[in-house]
């Protein structure tokens, strides 16, 4: 017999949590796309001023953006918005159980090839996945609304021009 299919399920704690997030920040569910710019390995993460980038972009399209992090990113998201300028940028540091409540909140998620793209996929959220090599087949997440951005052959992820993530993730749906 088949094995039922896995489902990954926010704790309600969580999601309330979530809720009081984006009402507190005036952000509607469904509404804004989260950026994970964090990995474990500096190469595998865009530069604070592309990702910078990104979120302007974003949000000239009338999206609001959070930032998301765990307790390692605190120093990463700091430098973004100070690059950014822009203090109505709402940050968000995660443990995993919210996390996975806001993925099931979001428009969609940009994240660099983590953890957190596999935790997204499987809730169904929109991802845009932005890997820094060309072998990404073996780390993709699973998932029927996925995207990938990959640097042109034979570079790094720093030259991933900036308007190419934000074009993939605008163009991503639930």
């Amino acid at each position: 017999e088949p094995m039922p299919a896995a489902a990954l399920v926010p704790w309600r704690e969580a999601q309330d949590w979530v809720r009081n997030y984006l009402a507190k920040n005036n952000i509607a569910v469904g509404q804004a796309i989260g950026i994970h710019p964090g990995a474990s390995l500096r190469h595998k993460m865009l530069k604070s001023d592309q990702v910078a980038q990104i979120i302007r972009g974003i949000r000239a399209e009338g999206v609001p953006v959070i930032l998301i992090g765990g307790p390692a990113d605190r120093s990463l998201i700091d430098e973004i918005k100070d690059i950014f300028g822009d203090p109505l940028v709402p940050s968000f540091v995660e443990t995993l159980p919210r996390l996975v409540g806001l993925c099931t909140y979001l428009r969609g998620l940009i994240v660099m090839d983590s953890g957190s793209s596999h935790i997204a996929a499987a809730l169904g959220c929109p991802v845009t996945v932005v890997f820094w090599h060309h072998e990404f087949q073996v780390s993709v997440p699973l998932g029927n609304n996925v995207s990938v951005v990959l640097p042109p052959p034979g570079k790094g992820i720093e030259s991933i021009p900036p308007s190419e993530v934000v074009d993939a993730a605008l163009s991503m749906r639930r």
